[in-house]
Parts: structure tokens; sequence; C-alpha cells
């Protein structure tokens, strides 16, 4: 049973998929994305299923496997060289593959066979390696141990994807504390205390689940997935820091956070990160972009690798948390 509000929803995302997932256009479209290769004198080009975010669900304009492969799997990840383009899929996709992509242009291999860092290091030598995704520092040392030193350059995906969808860009909401069952002042709390722990100046959080829990905060941009398209900043004292698409469309949630929090673009995180010199930061190598970590080590802040301070307490639910999911099952028994 699919109610009313429910059915647009899943038919708009199911045929931005029809729409972006063409393996007849592979061809074209890896064509364009290796003449930009060429000219930025780029070897190879990684394309990784997920967004800024790092995400499993994702929105239609941020589906630039499907659109240049055909692929529309959950997971996967694409190298696109001068001469051969090679889509790593998991054991639940190596049928769906080969049905959805033209394999006269795009070979499938599978993860069990050989590992994306495995083939590229026998093809790439001294040669440069591209990836505008947000590859974590954790992937990206996957790449290191096998002697490929993965940049980061531009979205050539995006340059040469002329019909992309627009952002849905809906508005953020708070999720009130009757279903949450702790504020989002004592949720920072907790936070702070970790962070003493670690003897930290600032934690610097990217997941969308960890961010939409400890604010208190929803979204609707990504179809039944309702996490907060956000980042923080946390520091020790003073306000945290929350960087959103569109600073504009969180009017609501600035107002019920304007005691513990800022609004700022996603523009502006690296010149946030940037102001920390001296400081130490914590940040998850296998949760956050490595370009961040990047940008803090070249802005002289002491990065401090742990797991995002949100993981357990977020494991640890309120009764009001408890009483939700019963709910929840009993609804979804119902139907």
């Amino acid at each position: 049973m699919v109610s009313g509000m429910d059915a647009p929803v899943h038919e708009s995302r199911f045929q931005s998929f029809v729409e972006t997932g063409r393996p007849e256009k592979a061809a074209e479209r890896l064509a364009l994305l290796r003449d930009r290769m060429a000219a930025q004198r780029i070897d190879a080009y990684v394309v990784a299923r997920s967004d800024a975010w790092g995400n499993e669900y994702i929105r239609a304009c941020d589906e630039r496997l499907a659109w240049l492969s055909g692929f529309t799997g959950s997971a996967g990840l694409l190298i696109v060289t001068a001469d051969i383009a090679a889509l790593f899929v998991d054991g639940r996709y190596t049928l769906q593959a080969a049905r959805q992509v033209d394999t006269n242009v795009i070979t499938v291999v599978a993860l069990a066979d050989t590992s994306p860092e495995e083939w590229l290091a026998e093809r790439l030598k001294d040669g440069r390696a591209v990836s505008a995704d947000a590859f974590t520092e954790a992937g990206r040392r996957r790449f290191a141990k096998r002697g490929v030193t993965l940049h980061f350059g531009p979205d050539l995906v995006a340059e040469i994807w002329q019909d992309r969808p627009v952002p849905p860009n809906r508005p953020l909401f708070a999720q009130p504390e009757e279903l949450t069952g702790k504020s989002a002042t004592a949720k920072l709390a907790d936070i702070r205390r970790a962070l003493a722990e670690r003897q930290a100046d600032a934690a610097f959080i990217t997941s969308t689940d960890s961010v939409s829990w400890l604010f208190n905060i929803r979204g609707r941009d990504i179809p039944h997935t309702p996490v907060a398209l956000a980042m923080a900043l946390v520091p020790m004292d003073g306000k945290a820091t929350l960087f959103v698409p569109d600073v504009a469309m969180a009017a609501d949630v600035r107002e019920s956070l304007a005691d513990v929090a800022t609004f700022e673009a996603m523009e502006e995180i690296e010149a946030h990160l940037k102001q920390l010199k001296g400081q130490r930061v914590l940040c998850d190598p296998a949760r956050s972009a490595a370009r961040y970590f990047d940008v803090l080590r070249e802005a002289g802040a002491t990065v401090i690798e742990a797991d995002d301070p949100c993981l357990l307490p977020k494991a640890v639910k309120t009764a009001a948390e408890q009483d939700g999911m019963r709910a929840a099952h009993v609804r979804d028994g119902v139907a």
C-alpha cells in the first residue's frame, strides 16, 4: 500500500532513472568526458556513485554514474581512461550492470575479482588520476596503498551534463522534541564532552544522518530519506556552524536553532576550515571527504582522526525514539 503522498515522489525518482540511465548514450558521453580529460591532461577519471555528503541515496541531479554509464544500482564506481572504461560493482549488481550498460564501451568488473585501486595501479604508470567525487580520506588511502595518488579536480561530468536536473532545494524542517526525546542543546553538550576527552577544539561533522540527529532537523530533497543535506562545524565553545545548500530555505530551522547555531552556505565550508590554524579538529576519515583533510592541514590545523562523535550517542535511543519505532512498526504492519 502506497499513500497518495508517497506515490508521486516514488514515480518521479523512477522517472529520473529512466531519463539518466541511457546506455545507448554512453559512447557519446564518454567521448565528451575524454575530450575534457585530454584538455586537462588527466589520465584517469574516477566517478563514484555518491554525492558531496557520501550518501547512498542521492538526488537525481547527483546521479552522475547513472547518466554517464546507464547503471542505476545503489553502489558502483566507474574509472575512465583514454582507452577503457571499467564499472566496478559488488555481487548484488553483477547481472544488473551487464544488462544496463553498453558492454561495447564499458567493461563490468566484479569487485570479488579485483578492486578499483588494484585495477588502476596496473594501468596507470606515473599518470594523473582525478576524481571530483566525495572520496573519503580512508578511500583515498586505499588507492595510495597501491601507488595511485588520487587528486581532486573539477566535476567534468557536470560540465558535459547539459540537461542535468535542477537540485530540488526543499526547505529544511525541525523535528519536534516530543519525537526526538532530547534537545539539540543537550546533544551538543554530549558531543563537546567527547571532544574534551579527545582534547579537540572542534569537530567537523559531514554525515547527513549525524547532522540531522544532532540538530533535530530533517530534509525532503532525497525521496524516502529525510536527512538534512548539511554539514556542521562544532567548536568546544560558542555556537556551531551549519552549512546548508541554501541558507534562505532554512528559515524555520534557523529560528529554532538560533541559540546554538549559525547558518552558512555550503560554498563557505573551506573558508571556515581555513580559519582553524593551530586548532585540533576531530574528523572521521571513514565518513568525511579527503579534500577537507587537505584543507585543514594546509590551514595549519591538527586533524584528530576518530569516529564521528555522533555515532555512539545516536545509537542510544531515547524513550521517545523507542516509542516512535514501535509505532512505526505497527503502522507498517497494518500496511
